[in-house]
């Protein structure tokens, strides 16, 4: 969060939570200067304070300080200090939700059209949707099994995040063999029925994979904040859905059936 001298209140929690056993009544006011300017989020001019603005702070953050004093909130936070963390937690998890879903919902759509393409025997088609699916599942996959997936762990259990790298394992493969009908010309009746098979059978991991950002809301902020990092760097990386598994993933790929 960026903060400037108007953020009297988030100041003040800010300055509880890191200096939690300081009576703020007690702290003169050049200390507070410094303290506030040596906030992480604190981007505002240190010359632009007044007296006035400071004595707001301190009353704010002894308010704050009060509040603890009184009942048992968790790591000796106050009421509010306490609601603010849970509403900065909920935000960074809402965010991961839509970015999440709206990444599922191109990888759904691409699908789709994928499975129309070959009914209809476009091979440019089919060929341009298998490259924008790559493009997209890629830095997806990567991000979900280097970040999501182990911090699903303590929710799911082993077992069940085994089973969705094995999803992996086999999406891969089934994109692998998609590659390889996209290039016959012509596609017979067989090959378009396969390829229809082979889209269909990668989808149900799509919706329920999905369905895995309403276990995130529960992950502390810091881990919600690792997976969304490690989407940055999986992009920034851009390598596609082979590419990736072959010069990245150390794992097998499994043939479809």
């Amino acid at each position: 969060m960026r903060l400037s001298w108007q953020d009297v209140e988030d100041i003040a929690i800010e300055l509880y939570e890191k200096l939690p056993g300081i009576d703020p009544l007690s702290v003169r006011f050049t200390d507070l200067h410094r303290w506030v300017c040596e906030l992480s989020g604190f981007e505002d001019d240190p010359n632009a304070s007044t007296e006035g603005i400071l004595e707001a702070i301190q009353m704010a953050w002894w308010e704050e300080w009060k509040e603890a004093q009184r009942g048992p909130w968790g790591g000796g936070r106050s009421p509010r200090a306490w609601q603010w963390r849970e509403e900065e937690r909920t935000m960074l998890a809402d965010q991961f939700t839509q970015t999440f879903r709206d990444e599922h919902r191109k990888i759904r759509d691409v699908l789709l059209d994928l499975i129309q393409a070959f009914k209809e025997r476009n091979g440019e088609r089919i060929r341009s949707l298998l490259g924008q699916a790559a493009v997209y599942v890629g830095p997806h996959f990567r991000y979900e099994e280097e970040a999501l997936y182990p911090a699903l762990v303590d929710i799911f259990g082993e077992e069940y995040i085994e089973q969705l790298l094995g999803d992996h394992d086999r999406a891969i493969g089934t994109a692998q063999r998609l590659i390889e009908l996209s290039e016959k010309d012509p596609l017979t009746d067989e090959d378009v029925h396969e390829a229809t098979r082979l889209v269909r059978s990668v989808l149900p991991h799509v919706s329920d994979c999905d369905g895995l950002s309403i276990m995130v809301e529960r992950l502390p902020e810091e881990k919600v904040q690792s997976i969304l990092d490690a989407r940055e760097h999986s992009i920034r990386e851009g390598l596609d859905l082979l590419r990736w598994a072959g010069e990245v993933r150390n794992r097998p790929t499994v043939a479809p059936e």
